[in-house]
């Protein structure tokens, strides 16, 4: 007795559990944001779709007694009675059977993994026009898994799923064309057009790759309104990637109106699912009040979250965070150790910081010169914090130098005229006594030493 397609579904869901199809390129979104001009490099191979294919496919499933008792031995981790089932019936040439005992095989799923075993099953479904026999024969020929590796006739067979209107295949056809090569030329026109054939069906990793093509205007004229619209279903659906693109589109209004509480929104979505770059932002949003009442605790939880799976910014962040005690434990220490993570991955800023601690002395001994050295180092690199206080330090030593000029020259200007005044000072020939010019040249020596103090205090209370 055939079962409804429906109910495949749900048994599928403790088959396998589903691999997102594009989340390669959230490894590159904060790279290409910054650089909108970048191409959109898809990068999800060719065996991590089919292992996906193969671990939700939703073919209809036979049964020996009734359904709820096979569902009721897979849910146990009994699939003697299931494996019976598409046995015999597979056997009998029922085409989706031999796909569901196909998908048993290539997952190893209650028989022992056997991947050539597999494809011989799929090849019998698809040689009887079944859509997914297909697409899982196409998939295994360009991959190579469980057959000989032959890509223009893999091909072929996802044209064959894909004309029967199977999104997996379509979506699968879709990035063939995208990325070209030893199945297909490169052919973005063609790609984009199987992704909204695939996308009309709601194929979630679809609708994300055609809101990046719109976001980046790959293979289609760039329009960031298309791409929130694409990025909002495949968010709505779960998928990661859109969740955090959709929370920059609304953090910069771009594509739509601005709204940092919408942003926060779909960000937290992606953070929860552990996106770096999701969870640097909802610190950055507690750090700075971004919709959401200011909470260093919090924060720092986010930045370190973000922080130890590689995100160079939050590693600065929770940095920061350990230097002043904002939100955690004051820790010089750790400290150091985030910020010259940070370095490593090739943030500056994390020099810049590590050098400052030595500066001010701060959990070590201070060594101005060392830290000065390191902060010259960051400037070089282009940190711009490490040239703005170079430049800073510059403009002060110039100052000094100024300064301590004009004081000399007025120390010597000073002595100059003193000098004068000893020099012309007329001898006592007014019969007002014989002592009084000798009594004038103590006091003008007394002014000049007096003047001598004065500007030699000036000159070492300058900077």
């Amino acid at each position: 007795m055939i079962l409804e397609i429906a109910k495949i579904s749900v048994l599928y869901s403790f088959w396998g559990r589903c691999i997102y199809f594009g989340q390669d390129f959230a490894k590159v979104e904060a790279r290409q944001k910054k650089d909108p001009n970048m191409s959109l490099r898809p990068r999800v191979s060719r065996i991590s779709i089919l292992a996906v294919m193969l671990a939700i496919t939703p073919a209809p499933l036979l049964q020996a007694q009734t359904f709820e008792e096979t569902l009721l031995s897979v849910q146990s981790g009994d699939y003697s009675d299931a494996l019976a089932v598409f046995t015999q019936h597979a056997e009998q040439g029922n085409a989706t059977s031999q796909v569901q005992l196909g998908v048993l095989y290539f997952n190893g799923t209650g028989v022992p993994k056997d991947q050539e075993i597999a494809t011989n099953w799929f090849r019998q479904a698809a040689e009887q026009g079944n859509p997914r026999g297909q697409l899982f024969l196409g998939s295994s020929l360009l991959t190579g898994q469980g057959i000989t590796k032959n890509p223009t006739e893999g091909f072929e067979w996802l044209a064959l799923s894909a004309d029967q209107g199977d999104p997996d295949a379509q979506y699968a056809l879709a990035r063939e064309y995208w990325s070209g090569g030893d199945a297909a030329n490169k052919d973005r026109k063609q790609a984009i057009e199987w992704l909204l054939k695939a996308a009309d069906q709601d194929h979630v990793a679809a609708q994300a790759l055609l809101g990046d093509a719109f976001f980046f205007g790959d293979g289609v004229n760039r329009d960031r309104s298309q791409a929130a619209i694409f990025y909002t279903k495949a968010a709505t659906a779960g998928h990661a990637h859109s969740q955090q693109s959709l929370g920059w589109s609304y953090a910069n209004g771009d594509g739509v109106d601005r709204d940092l509480a919408k942003a926060f929104f779909w960000y937290e979505k992606a953070a929860m699912q552990g996106l770096a770059d999701a969870q640097n932002y909802i610190g950055q949003a507690y750090t700075f009040g971004y919709s959401v009442k200011p909470n260093p605790k919090l924060a720092a939880e986010w930045y370190e979250k973000a922080a130890k799976q590689g995100n160079s910014d939050a590693q600065i962040s929770i940095g920061l965070a350990r230097e002043f005690g904002k939100g955690v434990e004051l820790d010089y220490r750790k400290a150091r150790y985030w910020y010259l993570k940070a370095d490593k991955s090739g943030n500056k800023t994390g020099l810049y910081h590590y050098a400052l601690l030595g500066y001010y002395g701060k959990g070590e001994p201070q060594n101005i010169s060392g830290a000065l050295g390191l902060i010259q180092l960051a400037a070089g690199w282009g940190e711009p914090n490490a040239r703005a206080l170079l430049e800073k330090i510059e403009a002060e030593k110039q100052r000094s130098a100024a300064a301590r000029k004009a004081t000399t020259e007025r120390f010597l200007k000073m002595l100059f005229d003193t000098g004068v005044m000893l020099a012309t000072a007329p001898p006592n020939n007014n019969g007002r006594g014989p002592n009084e010019f000798e009594e004038n040249q103590r006091r003008i020596k007394a002014q000049m030493d007096m003047s001598m103090a004065t500007v030699g205090a000036s000159l070492l209370l300058l900077p």
